[in-house]
């Protein structure tokens, strides 16, 4: 089976390629711009040029599949609604003429309702087209997969949470059937595999969720209160205007929150129609998008751990700084990685993610004078309690026993630390994007709060790590003896490139 997959630059079809890729299965990755698709063809798939407005070249690339995933493409641009008619036309257009088995489109909820709705009735002829094809051509399954709306769009209000405020032109309380576009990716891999049953119609969204309910759960993640403010929907237009959008897309804004907040929009009701909850929570989402702009990160030590680190969060866009006991220790390496430097304490104090990778010995003493600096902070703990005495037939001494932890020893002494184990189960060469033939590696974390260990595991998944969450800050009992075992064959026979990974059915 050959799967044909557009919208790979961005969020859903880049996870429904990813997904099929996964599963074996062979795929055609659509794009405009063949450079952009280097990365898929290192991967083994196909790779076909093609604009979705152009139904010759689109037909050309669909041509041979099995199956296909297509959407229209968001755009802010002038010209909204015509970009809509002719790409959806072209769609249309080129499945009639490639006749692929199965086409699954990206619509949206209330897209059976043909005017009235903003941007979401650009999908209505698009649909109404691909009926067409499927009553004329009966071996050509249509799949039409309605989200609703997109966890990722509440990005778009985070530049306030400066102000400790989430605003949003829906009522706080509002119900909203949300949906992570991860789970519309996987969704759409799963439907292409499991193959056409004529035409159906999928909804994917839910359980509901509010705006309070994502100010929520900002405040778990971000460990600050966060409110949900609502302001009026008639400012929408000019809300939106004044970032920069055009009228006209502006103004469909407004009418498709309008056409919700009165009822208009929402799930089809009748037979052969089934809804599918999603599976990825809100919080992950949201922790995702959060460790994706930039945050103040310090790393305290100065170390080869510590200096890894303080590069990797600088490569992934974040403001760093780096702190030892005696700042002139950092100058040259400040110097020349560019970032910045100076005491545990100020660097702790200016940060809100810390980054804890000093020697074992001297965690206590760091964490106990700079506790109040680490208060409501997430601590990313990678500290290890190795004894300063040579291994024991290649095994590490530590100074803690089987029932205690360093990290509990840690979190004791600054109670309102948010602290989660991390990074302390590999060498440091390997802890940023490390390419390992197995895929890749877990992580262990293990911590109390359970927003902070959602934000590490954000965290974690840029620098292309999987977390493996073992529970509380117990669980670094657990963590903290792998670094033993993973230096155990290096001490015996030289081999220090390796990862511990946990395989699932």
């Amino acid at each position: 089976m050959l799967y044909a997959i557009a919208g790979v630059s961005g969020n859903t079809g880049r996870v429904a390629a990813e997904t099929l890729l996964n599963a074996g299965e062979k795929v055609r990755v659509i794009v405009r711009d063949a450079a952009k698709a280097e990365s898929w063809r290192a991967r083994g798939a196909e790779v076909a040029v093609a604009d979705l407005g152009n139904a010759e070249q689109l037909a050309a690339a669909l041509k041979g599949a099995d199956g296909v995933y297509l959407l229209l493409p968001p755009r802010v641009a002038p010209g909204f609604r015509a970009y809509q008619q002719e790409t959806g036309k072209a769609l249309v257009a080129a499945v009639a003429q490639a006749k692929p088995a199965h086409v699954v489109l990206l619509s949206s909820v209330g897209a059976h309702i043909p005017e009235g709705t903003g941007p979401i009735a650009g999908l209505y002829p698009v649909e109404q087209g691909l009926r067409a094809v499927q009553a004329a051509h009966p071996g050509v399954n249509v799949t039409f997969l309605r989200a609703g709306y997109f966890m990722e769009n509440l990005a778009g209000s985070f530049a306030a949470l400066g102000d400790g405020i989430l605003p949003g032109f829906t009522p706080v309380d509002a119900p909203i059937p949300m949906i992570a576009t991860a789970d519309i990716g996987r969704t759409a891999a799963s439907l292409l595999r499991e193959g056409g049953k004529g035409l159906q119609t999928i909804q994917l969204g839910g359980p509901v969720r509010t705006p309070a309910d994502a100010a929520a759960a900002l405040t778990r993640l971000l460990g600050r209160p966060i409110q949900a403010v609502e302001a009026p929907t008639f400012a929408m237009a000019a809300t939106l205007q004044s970032y920069g959008f055009p009228a006209e897309l502006a103004g469909l804004y407004q009418e498709m929150t309008e056409a919700m907040l009165a009822g208009r929009v929402g799930w089809e009701q009748g037979a052969g129609i089934r809804n599918v909850e999603g599976t990825t929570s809100l919080e992950t989402v949201l922790a995702g998008l959060l460790v994706r702009q930039p945050r103040r990160v310090g790393v305290l030590g100065s170390g080869q751990v510590a200096q890894v680190l303080a590069r990797g969060f600088a490569g992934e866009g974040h403001s760093v700084r780096i702190g030892s006991r005696d700042a002139d220790k950092l100058a040259a390496f400040a110097t020349e990685a560019k970032i910045g430097h100076g005491t545990f304490t100020s660097v702790a104090a200016e940060s809100e993610i810390v980054v804890l990778a000093v020697k074992g010995t001297a965690a206590e003493a760091v964490v106990r004078e700079n506790a109040a600096a680490l208060s409501g902070k997430i601590v990313l703990d990678a500290t290890n309690p190795i004894e300063d005495a040579p291994p024991e037939g290649g095994i590490l001494r530590f100074f803690t026993g089987p029932n205690d932890s360093l990290m509990e020893r840690l979190q004791a002494l600054a109670p309102t630390a948010r602290f989660v184990k991390a990074f302390s189960c590999v060498g440091n060469h390997l802890m940023v994007h490390p390419k390992l033939p197995g895929g890749r590696p877990t992580m262990f974390i293990a911590g109390d709060d359970a927003g902070a260990k959602a934000m590490v595991t954000a965290l974690l998944d840029t620098f292309e790590w999987d977390a493996e969450d073992v529970g509380g800050a117990k669980g670094a009992r657990a963590i903290e003896p792998l670094c033993q075992l993973w230096c155990a064959p290096g001490f015996l026979r030289n081999d220090w490139v390796h990862a511990f990974k946990v395989l699932k059915p």
